[in-house]
C-alpha cells in the first residue's frame, strides 16, 4: 500500500488464506480504494493516479484475480476526473482486468460464476461501461467459463454485457469520436452497445468505429444482440463513411436469436439505417448489408434451416423477409 498527497484512503480486509493485495494511490490521489477478500488465494491490485478516483473490490470466492488501473498521471494533459469502479467476484477462479484512462469513466463488474474472464479498457472521454449512479452492471457474468471484452477508445460510449449461460463470448469494440462536435448543449451519446447471452456457447461481437475522421459523423449508433439459445453467432459492424454535413449517423441494429446454432451478420455503413433480425428457430442464417441512407431491413426466421441475404446499397430502401411463418 502506497499513498501520496492528501485525500487518499485505503481499506483492505483479507479473511482467507494466501490472499494478496497491492494498492497504490499517487499524484494528488483523491480516491478511496477498498479491497475485501474472504476466500482463498485471491489477488487484487489497484493503482489510481488521478483525482476523484474510487474503487471497490470484493472477492469472496477462491482463486480470483482482479487488476484495476484508473486515470492518467497528474502531469498529463486531459487528466482523468471522476473515475469510479466496482468489481465483485463471488465465484471461483474468475479474472477481471480493468483500465480507465481518460475522463469520467464508470465501470461496474460482477462475476458470480466460475472461471469467467472480463477485460475492459476505456481510453476516451466520458465512457461508461455500466452506470455507477443507477447501479447498472456494465459486465455481469453469472455462468461459468464466460468471456467478455470491452474496448472504448472514442467519446461518450456506453457498453453493457450480461452473460448468464456457460462458455459464452462477448466482444464490444467502440472507437468513435464526437465529430463534428455539435455547437451548444451537452454532447450526445455517440455509441451504445448491449450484449445479452443467457444460453451456452454463444458468440457475439459488436464493432462501432470511425471510418473518416472530421468528414463524417458516426454519432448516435446503437446495437443490441440478444442470444437466449445455444451455439448462436452474432456479428454487428457499424460505421459511416458518407462525407457531408450529416449531424449524426443514427444507424441502429437489433438482433435476437432464441434458437440454437443460428448465424447473423449485420453491416451498416451510412446514415439512418435500421436493421432488425429475429431467428427463433434452429440452424438459420441471416446476412444484412446496408450501404447508403434511410434503409430498413427486417428479417424474421421462426422455423429451422432458413437462409436470408439482404443487400441495400442505395437510399430509402425497405426489405422485409419472413420465413417459417
Amino acid at each position: 500500500m502506497t499513498q501520496s498527497s492528501a485525500g487518499a484512503v485505503a481499506d483492505v480486509l483479507q479473511d482467507g488464506s494466501g490472499n494478496q493485495s497491492d494498492i497504490t494511490q499517487q499524484d494528488d490521489a483523491g480516491g478511496v480504494a477498498g479491497v475485501e477478500q474472504t476466500g482463498n488465494n485471491n489477488t487484487s491490485a489497484i493503482t489510481q493516479n488521478s483525482l476523484g478516483s474510487q474503487a471497490q473490490v470484493n472477492q469472496s470466492g477462491n482463486g480470483n484475480a482482479s487488476t484495476l488501473t484508473q486515470g492518467r498521471n497528474n502531469g498529463n494533459a486531459f487528466q482523468t476526473n471522476s473515475q469510479e469502479a466496482l468489481i465483485d467476484q463471488s465465484g471461483d477462479d474468475n479474472v477481471s482486468i480493468a483500465t480507465q484512462t481518460g475522463s469520467s469513466g464508470d465501470l461496474n463488474l460482477d462475476q458470480s460464476g466460475d472461471r469467467n474472464r472480463s477485460e475492459i479498457t476505456q481510453t476516451g472521454f466520458d465512457n461508461s461501461a455500466g452506470d455507477s449512479d443507477g447501479g447498472t452492471i456494465g459486465v455481469d457474468q453469472s455462468g461459468d467459463d464466460n468471456r467478455a471484452f470491452i474496448t472504448q477508445s472514442g467519446q461518450l460510449a456506453s457498453a453493457r454485457v450480461n452473460q448468464s449461460g456457460n462458455d459464452n463470448l462477448a466482444t464490444i469494440n467502440q472507437s468513435v469520436n464526437n465529430n463534428p462536435n455539435p455547437a451548444g448543449g451537452p454532447d450526445p451519446v455517440v455509441t451504445s452497445a448491449t450484449i445479452q447471452q443467457i444460453g451456452d456457447a454463444n458468440v457475439s461481437t459488436i464493432t462501432q468505429y470511425e471510418s473518416a475522421p472530421q468528414s463524417s459523423s458516426e454519432r448516435l449508433m446503437s446495437a443490441t444482440s440478444i442470444q437466449s439459445g445455444s451455439g448462436n453467432s452474432s456479428l454487428i459492424n457499424q460505421t459511416n463513411s458518407l462525407t457531408g454535413t450529416f449531424a449524426f449517423s443514427g444507424n441502429s441494429v437489433n438482433v435476437s436469436q432464441g434458437g440454437d446454432d443460428n448465424d447473423s451478420i449485420v453491416s451498416q455503413d451510412g446514415v439512418s439505417n435500421t436493421a432488425s433480425v429475429t431467428q427463433s428457430g434452429d440452424g438459420n442464417n441471416s446476412v444484412v448489408n446496408q450501404l447508403g441512407s434511410n434503409n430498413q431491413a427486417t428479417v424474421s426466421q421462426v422455423s429451422a434451416g432458413n437462409a436470408s441475404n439482404v443487400t441495400q446499397s442505395g437510399n430509402n430502401n425497405i426489405a422485409n423477409v419472413s420465413q417459417g411463418m
